[in-house]
């Protein structure tokens, strides 16, 4: 009895022995799969988190392209709009062309400049003024400056004639701007109709 015994605590002790290794290889099997699966949802947390910046960046890209293609839009309606003004400007020209290429050849050797164009509205007659007010100050302007230049005339008159001369081109200028405004809201809206 003592043989069986003894055969007895041995076989239990390697039993023993053997469930306590199988249980710390088991358990270092749990920590190193826990470890990998940590290090796993790190780097895919890490990936994530690229890809939710990388696609910040492609949203905001996209309404910058977006804000783009609008104003390209909106810029090619311009151009389209300008392009209808310059065509019926052009047909306007073309028949007034026409209409006075025979005046030409007709024998008169004479063209009286003032009467070359016809202003066909009150902005155009206006427009026409403007123009042609600051072109005169421009070459009187120029005159003065070569005066100035040649000694014919002193330099603080000369300043002082061009200071009014600027005033006078200045408000010409604002006042052909309007016309020029007005002309345009008329010619949208006579296209409008």
């Amino acid at each position: 009895m003592v043989v069986v015994v003894v055969w007895w605590r041995g076989r239990w002790r390697r039993r023993m022995q053997r469930r306590f290794i199988k249980g710390k290889v088991i358990n270092m099997l749990v920590e190193n799969v826990n470890g990998d699966m940590l290090r796993l949802r790190k780097t895919r947390e890490a990936e994530m988190e690229n890809w939710f910046s990388a696609q910040a960046v492609l949203r905001g890209r996209e309404e910058e392209v977006n804000k783009g293609l609008k104003e390209m839009r909106d810029k090619m309606e311009g151009l389209e709009l300008h392009l209808q003004v310059v065509l019926m400007n052009t047909d306007v020209l073309e028949a007034w062309v026409r209409e006075n290429k025979g005046k030409l050849k007709g024998g008169s050797e004479h063209i009286d400049v003032d009467n070359t164009f016809e202003c066909v509205d009150v902005l155009s007659k206006q427009m026409l003024e403007c123009t042609a007010v600051d072109m005169a100050i421009e070459d009187v302007v120029y005159s003065l400056e070569k005066a100035v230049q040649e000694g014919a005339m002193p330099f603080d008159q000369y300043l002082r004639t061009v200071r009014l001369l600027s005033r006078e081109q200045f408000f010409n200028r604002a006042t052909a701007a309007k016309v020029r405004a007005a002309q345009m809201q008329a010619q949208v809206a006579g296209m409008g109709c």
